[in-house]
Protein backbone atom coordinates (compact mmCIF):
# COMPACT_ATOMS: atom_id res chain seq x y z
CA UNK A 1 0.00 0.00 0.00
CA UNK A 2 2.83 2.40 0.82
CA UNK A 3 4.58 1.54 -2.66
CA UNK A 4 3.28 4.88 -3.80
CA UNK A 5 3.88 7.26 -0.68
CA UNK A 6 6.61 9.40 -0.29
CA UNK A 7 7.69 8.31 3.32
CA UNK A 8 5.59 5.62 5.23
CA UNK A 9 5.75 5.91 9.23
CA UNK A 10 5.74 2.55 11.67
CA UNK A 11 5.51 2.34 15.17
CA UNK A 12 7.94 0.42 17.37
CA UNK A 13 7.08 -1.07 21.08
CA UNK A 14 9.65 -2.16 23.18
CA UNK A 15 9.35 -5.06 25.85
CA UNK A 16 10.23 -4.34 29.34
CA UNK A 17 14.10 -4.02 30.17
CA UNK A 18 14.53 -5.22 26.34
CA UNK A 19 12.90 -2.18 24.99
CA UNK A 20 16.52 -1.71 23.51
CA UNK A 21 17.46 -5.23 22.06
CA UNK A 22 14.09 -6.11 20.66
CA UNK A 23 11.81 -4.79 17.85
CA UNK A 24 8.46 -5.69 16.46
CA UNK A 25 9.02 -8.06 13.74
CA UNK A 26 6.48 -5.97 11.60
CA UNK A 27 8.79 -2.96 11.70
CA UNK A 28 11.88 -5.19 10.62
CA UNK A 29 10.38 -6.62 7.79
CA UNK A 30 9.04 -3.27 6.61
CA UNK A 31 12.23 -1.37 7.02
CA UNK A 32 14.01 -4.62 4.88
CA UNK A 33 11.29 -4.93 1.84
CA UNK A 34 10.32 -0.50 1.43
CA UNK A 35 10.87 1.08 -1.72
CA UNK A 36 10.12 4.19 -0.11
CA UNK A 37 11.65 5.83 3.24
CA UNK A 38 10.29 4.19 6.35
CA UNK A 39 10.38 5.54 9.53
CA UNK A 40 9.78 3.80 12.66
CA UNK A 41 8.99 5.65 15.76
CA UNK A 42 9.99 4.24 18.95
CA UNK A 43 6.44 3.78 21.30
CA UNK A 44 7.61 6.27 24.42
CA UNK A 45 9.20 8.93 22.14
CA UNK A 46 8.25 12.34 22.30
CA UNK A 47 9.61 15.29 20.14
CA UNK A 48 9.02 18.23 22.52
CA UNK A 49 11.61 16.09 25.26
CA UNK A 50 14.61 16.82 22.87
CA UNK A 51 16.23 19.49 20.85
CA UNK A 52 18.92 17.63 19.06
CA UNK A 53 19.60 17.62 15.54
CA UNK A 54 19.18 15.66 12.03
CA UNK A 55 22.02 12.89 12.65
CA UNK A 56 22.71 11.21 9.51
CA UNK A 57 25.07 7.86 9.07
CA UNK A 58 27.28 7.72 6.54
CA UNK A 59 28.98 4.86 4.94
CA UNK A 60 31.88 4.30 3.02
CA UNK A 61 30.28 3.80 -0.06
CA UNK A 62 29.90 7.10 -2.12
CA UNK A 63 26.35 6.45 -2.86
CA UNK A 64 25.05 8.44 0.21
CA UNK A 65 23.45 11.13 -1.53
CA UNK A 66 20.08 9.74 -1.09
CA UNK A 67 19.83 9.71 2.82
CA UNK A 68 21.65 13.35 2.94
CA UNK A 69 18.89 14.41 0.77
CA UNK A 70 16.24 13.10 2.89
CA UNK A 71 17.88 14.38 5.91
CA UNK A 72 18.06 17.89 4.57
CA UNK A 73 14.14 18.06 3.79
CA UNK A 74 13.55 16.88 7.66
CA UNK A 75 16.00 19.44 8.88
CA UNK A 76 14.66 22.29 6.71
CA UNK A 77 11.08 21.61 7.82
CA UNK A 78 12.09 21.94 11.22
CA UNK A 79 14.85 24.42 11.13
CA UNK A 80 17.20 21.81 12.85
CA UNK A 81 21.13 21.49 12.19
CA UNK A 82 22.28 18.13 10.40
CA UNK A 83 25.44 16.25 11.76
CA UNK A 84 26.65 13.61 9.49
CA UNK A 85 28.25 10.73 11.34
CA UNK A 86 30.66 7.94 9.88
CA UNK A 87 31.96 5.24 12.33
CA UNK A 88 34.73 3.24 11.00
CA UNK A 89 37.45 0.52 12.59
CA UNK A 90 40.38 -1.24 10.88
CA UNK A 91 39.79 -4.70 9.83
CA UNK A 92 40.70 -7.33 11.70
CA UNK A 93 43.55 -8.33 9.86
CA UNK A 94 45.54 -5.60 11.53
CA UNK A 95 46.89 -6.35 14.96
CA UNK A 96 47.57 -3.72 17.76
CA UNK A 97 51.45 -3.88 17.12
CA UNK A 98 51.19 -3.65 13.35
CA UNK A 99 48.61 -0.70 13.68
CA UNK A 100 51.05 1.67 15.90
CA UNK A 101 54.56 0.61 14.08
CA UNK A 102 53.21 1.26 11.10
CA UNK A 103 50.66 3.99 11.98
CA UNK A 104 47.91 2.47 10.04
CA UNK A 105 45.01 3.51 12.45
CA UNK A 106 46.60 7.10 12.17
CA UNK A 107 46.27 7.31 8.32
CA UNK A 108 43.13 5.62 8.27
CA UNK A 109 41.48 8.26 10.58
CA UNK A 110 43.19 11.23 8.49
CA UNK A 111 41.92 9.61 5.46
CA UNK A 112 38.24 9.17 6.85
CA UNK A 113 38.03 13.01 8.52
CA UNK A 114 39.70 14.06 4.88
CA UNK A 115 36.45 12.30 2.66
CA UNK A 116 33.72 12.93 5.10
CA UNK A 117 34.84 16.64 5.13
CA UNK A 118 34.39 16.65 1.75
CA UNK A 119 31.21 14.93 1.38
CA UNK A 120 29.97 17.93 4.53
CA UNK A 121 31.44 20.64 2.28
CA UNK A 122 29.28 19.35 -1.04
CA UNK A 123 26.28 19.09 1.31
CA UNK A 124 26.73 22.71 2.99
CA UNK A 125 27.24 24.00 -0.85
CA UNK A 126 23.33 22.44 -1.79
CA UNK A 127 22.27 23.67 1.92
CA UNK A 128 23.48 26.83 2.44
CA UNK A 129 20.53 27.94 4.99
CA UNK A 130 21.59 24.16 7.57
CA UNK A 131 23.81 24.18 9.55
CA UNK A 132 25.93 21.19 8.83
CA UNK A 133 28.91 18.75 11.08
CA UNK A 134 30.55 15.86 10.71
CA UNK A 135 31.63 13.38 13.08
CA UNK A 136 33.76 10.86 12.31
CA UNK A 137 34.53 8.31 15.28
CA UNK A 138 36.78 4.87 15.22
CA UNK A 139 34.44 1.82 16.63
CA UNK A 140 32.01 -0.19 15.68
CA UNK A 141 29.87 1.51 13.21
CA UNK A 142 26.77 0.63 15.48
CA UNK A 143 28.14 1.71 18.65
CA UNK A 144 29.41 5.16 17.31
CA UNK A 145 26.26 5.81 15.65
CA UNK A 146 23.77 4.89 18.52
CA UNK A 147 26.02 6.50 20.58
CA UNK A 148 26.19 9.74 18.51
CA UNK A 149 22.90 10.01 18.46
CA UNK A 150 21.98 9.91 22.26
CA UNK A 151 25.25 12.13 22.74
CA UNK A 152 23.78 14.74 20.34
CA UNK A 153 20.23 14.39 21.52
CA UNK A 154 19.16 13.70 17.92
CA UNK A 155 15.74 13.98 17.17
CA UNK A 156 15.88 12.18 14.13
CA UNK A 157 18.02 9.30 12.53
CA UNK A 158 18.75 8.57 9.03
CA UNK A 159 20.09 5.43 7.33
CA UNK A 160 20.47 4.22 3.70
CA UNK A 161 19.57 0.31 3.38
CA UNK A 162 21.32 -1.47 0.67
CA UNK A 163 18.75 -4.14 -1.64
CA UNK A 164 20.26 -5.60 -3.98
CA UNK A 165 18.30 -8.36 -5.37
CA UNK A 166 14.77 -9.57 -4.74
CA UNK A 167 16.44 -11.98 -2.61
CA UNK A 168 18.64 -9.87 -0.23
CA UNK A 169 15.55 -7.39 -0.03
CA UNK A 170 14.55 -9.03 2.15
CA UNK A 171 17.95 -8.75 4.81
CA UNK A 172 18.79 -5.54 6.02
CA UNK A 173 22.46 -5.18 6.56
CA UNK A 174 24.44 -5.72 9.62
CA UNK A 175 24.79 -1.83 10.74
CA UNK A 176 21.20 -1.00 9.52
CA UNK A 177 19.57 -3.85 11.61
CA UNK A 178 21.93 -2.94 14.78
CA UNK A 179 20.71 0.50 14.56
CA UNK A 180 17.14 -0.26 14.13
CA UNK A 181 17.63 -2.25 17.39
CA UNK A 182 19.14 0.06 19.65
CA UNK A 183 18.18 3.46 18.47
CA UNK A 184 16.13 5.66 20.83
CA UNK A 185 14.81 8.15 18.53
CA UNK A 186 13.11 8.22 15.05
CA UNK A 187 15.21 6.25 12.63
CA UNK A 188 14.28 6.76 8.90
CA UNK A 189 15.65 4.27 6.92
CA UNK A 190 16.35 5.01 2.84
CA UNK A 191 16.44 2.54 0.42
CA UNK A 192 18.46 3.40 -2.88
CA UNK A 193 16.96 5.68 -5.13
CA UNK A 194 16.52 3.35 -7.88
CA UNK A 195 14.26 1.29 -5.92
CA UNK A 196 11.61 4.25 -5.09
Amino acid sequence: MAAESRILVVGRRGMATFKRLLIGSTSEAVASQTTVPVVIVPEHWRPADHAGPVLVALDDANDNAAVIEFAGIEAAERNLPIHLVHGWDLPAMYSWDAMNSANVATEWAENAERHFENVAAECRAKNPGLTIQIDVRRGHPVDGIVTAAEQADAQFLVIRTHHHTRMTSFLLGSVARGVLHHATCPLAVVPPPRER
